[in-house]
């Protein structure tokens, strides 16, 4: 088969693993990340994407992204099906299943998951929360180069306004997979779980998951096919995603 796959950039470097192995010819076309922060700006785009791969001759659209903040919600299949894994953010799709993600998020709350491809599209202004520019500070650019324009105390505070979401989190896992440079992608998670004083850990992550999408058949426990003409609706259940119709 040839499908077209749309996916977050954050999952570039697995997603291009498994399509190495896949048996179909995948199509594949990465959006910047960060959509899920604009929900309604992520939806547009993403729907147009999906409206223009349906004239790629494809059979069906591989859709690599998660429920991610509902962003998903009313996406609509055109002409070709949508397949998309039940998940509710990108750690499933590391992890191997669903279940295999509450497993881990029940055991370990207040954990923040760091991924090779994740790791390698991160950009400076990334590790700087939003709420900098809400509180009226303005900060940008990495914790060493604050120390470098302020000085280690002031680049602390600002750090620490610019970054209240980090209290929320006591735990950084490096999550592991086939393909990546394992001892250079440990070696900047223990350096954010040090400025962040959180606990570092790894995990073996599973490609299983990626790589049955990617060659179907699509069992329904683990994705979803819209057909056309059906939208995507969450459930608030274990199911995440559902069809509805027009």
């Amino acid at each position: 088969m040839t499908l077209k796959l749309i996916a977050c950039e954050i999952a570039m470097e697995e997603f291009a693993w498994a399509i190495a192995r896949s048996k179909n010819r995948i199509l594949a076309e990465y959006l910047a990340q960060g959509h899920h922060s604009d929900v309604e700006n992520g939806r547009r785009v993403i729907q147009e994407r999906i409206d223009a791969a349906d004239r790629e001759g494809v059979e069906a659209v591989l859709l690599g992204y998660a429920l991610c903040n509902n962003m998903l919600a009313g996406i609509e299949a055109r002409t070709k099906p949508l397949v998309i894994a039940r998940a509710h953010d990108c750690i499933t799709w590391f992890l191997g299943s669903k279940e295999c993600y509450l497993r881990e998020f029940e055991a370990h709350p207040g954990t923040y998951y760091y991924t090779a491809g994740w790791l390698s599209v991160r950009r400076p202004d990334d590790q700087v929360g939003k709420s900098a520019s809400a509180s009226g500070v303005g900060v940008s650019g990495t914790y060493e180069e604050l120390v470098a324009r302020y000085g280690e105390d002031n680049a602390q505070y600002l750090w620490e306004i610019a970054n209240g979401w980090i209290a929320r989190y006591s735990r950084g896992a490096y999550v592991r997979l086939p393909g990546a440079d394992h001892a250079a992608c440990r070696k900047k998670v223990h350096a954010i779980c040090k400025r962040n004083g959180w606990r570092y850990a790894e995990l073996e992550g599973n490609p299983g998951l990626l790589q049955r999408w990617l060659d179907g058949p699509w069992d329904s426990d683990d994705f979803l096919v819209v057909s056309p003409g059906q939208r995507i609706n969450p459930t608030f259940d274990n199911r995440i995603i559902a069809v509805v119709s027009p």
